[in-house]
């Protein structure tokens, strides 16, 4: 099969809740929609989400490369694996968090120094699948950035924040990738 006639995986997001923050952790929900645009089915389609802390300028190739790794693994009973056809997108809502000591730790400095406002909160995620005639998985990688529509992260003192003011933007080290 020719890369032409190949599934290729396109993945749009949305915040679909507000992000909120109760002193343990941020919280807010995403709905991922999944669009084969080729032309044959991807088989065994999996999303495998994370947040994690991350800044505009952090480099976050290993933990996008990990969080592939991790999709591509043989998973066990009750982990949602579908089959998707061009034209018939895929809707899958999930909810996430991340902790208040994760979030605390991207700012590296001594517990207590002063109370850090500002939430740098990240999407790293890939779409994991295969088709017919290739024995490899393929993943459409992603790394967003959560911020407010003014571009500046968004603080635990204005939560909860609503989704009309928060945006995703692609991530300047680890954007987007198919394979």
């Amino acid at each position: 099969m020719r890369d032409a006639d190949r599934p290729w995986i396109n993945v749009d997001i949305l915040i679909t809740s507000p992000l909120t923050y109760d002193g343990n952790a941020a919280t807010t929900g995403f709905t991922f929609v999944v669009s084969d645009i080729g032309r044959s089915p991807a088989q065994n389609v999996s999303i495998t989400p994370m947040l994690t802390p991350a800044a505009l300028g952090d480099d976050l190739r290993e933990i996008q490369k990990r969080v592939c790794d991790d999709a591509a693994a043989p998973i066990g009973m009750g982990y949602l694996r579908y089959v998707l056809f061009p034209g018939h997108p895929f809707t899958q809502e999930t909810g996430m968090n991340i902790s208040v000591k994760d979030l605390d730790s991207h700012w590296k400095m001594p517990p207590g120094a002063w109370p850090i406002d500002s939430m740098p909160i990240a999407l790293v995620g890939c779409v994991d699948y295969t088709y017919e005639s290739s024995a490899r998985h393929h993943q459409t990688a992603f790394t967003v950035d959560l911020l407010m529509k003014d571009r500046r992260l968004p603080l635990k003192s204005k939560t909860p924040i609503p989704p009309s003011d928060l945006i995703l933007v692609s991530h300047p080290v680890s954007g987007h990738y198919p394979n």
